[in-house]
């Protein structure tokens, strides 16, 4: 298993730290959109383009773009032990989820839960206009749940049941007391999203939609029951990269990939030339989500990395059967060849 060290030390030479790690803040509203947005402006997009990724967070979705720029949002802590991440879901699983539920699932929620089927998420909290369980302005939250069970949003009948909560209403996060949902009894698609209080039976709009409820999140980080200052710094050297690869270490290799990412560019020749080969030798891996994550990676080296190398990175994943890597490829080459 990786290691997560609170404090960073070079040891040896040979050793690649990952330093530069994000603390998710609570942006401001000079020039961006939503609070819980990475935004970039048309200048920087030229640079990164749509593949920015910081730290170790998941997915990338575009949420909006205008002449002021674009935004980015960054949802999944990634956490290698993280008890709310289930298995990958498929469009059929969808499909008989709302079947189920007899409701459409917003668009947004199905595309988070492509990229990752539920887990924790950097953010924990969100505004409310009344007073809840955690303080007088807002509300906690530190995951969100994915379609399945234990935990996963079909265990929603039993809770409902089991705490006399309304009908119609689809429990995405939360743990008995307090509950973050999705509120179908006036509607059954775009449903807007309610906190539930079941000490004190309050239920309080939080948001008019999943996408605006995913645009004000944030990090609480005054608040009693948080260690807001406390961060975790990763750190990792090529030899355990390495070892996990040999070990086949699925989730470890993928953090460790996402991570080592974003200093690509502050790494000297000889290491980046070493993390090239590491994702060329992993773009062949018999586990697509590790392909996936090296073609994720490639896309965001497209302006660190010679052209050469990306195309043959790209004639590697045109092979590949797996419809996800196919589909983060196109995106990778649609953003390539617009700029040539």
């Amino acid at each position: 298993m990786l290691h997560q060290k609170k404090s960073l030390q070079k040891t040896a030479k040979s050793k690649t730290v990952l330093k530069k790690q994000i603390k998710p803040q609570i942006v401001t509203r000079l020039k961006v959109y939503y609070l819980g947005f990475f935004c970039i402006s048309e200048k920087l997009l030229t640079k990164y383009k749509i593949f920015l990724k910081f730290s170790n967070i998941s997915p990338i979705i575009i949420t909006d773009i205008s002449k002021k720029g674009i935004c980015i949002m960054n949802i999944w802590s990634k956490r290698p032990d993280d008890m709310y991440k289930l298995n990958d879901v498929i469009q059929q699983d969808i499909d008989h989820a709302e079947k189920l539920f007899n409701v459409k699932f917003p668009e947004k929620y199905v595309d988070i839960i492509k990229e990752q089927n539920g887990g924790e998420i950097i953010y924990n909290a969100y505004p409310t206009s009344k007073p809840t369980a955690w303080n007088d302005s807002s509300g906690y939250i530190d995951h969100i749940m994915g379609i399945g069970k234990e935990p996963g949003l079909l265990d929603t009948p039993y809770y409902l049941s089991e705490w006399e909560m309304p009908s119609d209403i689809i429990l995405i996060s939360g743990d008995g007391h307090e509950w973050v949902a999705f509120d179908y009894r006036k509607t059954k698609e775009n449903p807007p999203i309610i906190y539930i209080n079941n000490d004190n039976n309050e239920i309080i709009t939080v948001a008019n939609t999943f996408d605006e409820f995913l645009s004000i999140l944030y990090v609480e980080k005054n608040n009693d029951n948080m260690q807001s200052e406390e961060y975790e710094v990763f750190q990792v050297s090529q030899e355990e990269f390495e070892t996990l690869i040999i070990k086949n270490k699925i989730d470890d290799i993928v953090v460790t990939i996402d991570r080592i990412t974003q200093d690509f560019d502050e790494m000297d020749k000889q290491t980046q030339d070493w993390f090239t080969n590491k994702l060329k030798e992993l773009s062949t891996h018999k586990n697509s989500y590790v392909r996936r994550t090296v073609i994720e990676a490639i896309g965001q080296l497209v302006y660190s990395v010679d052209k050469d190398v990306i195309n043959k990175f790209l004639k590697v994943f045109e092979k590949d059967s797996n419809s996800d890597v196919l589909y983060i490829l196109k995106l990778v080459k649609e953003n390539i060849y617009s700029e040539r």
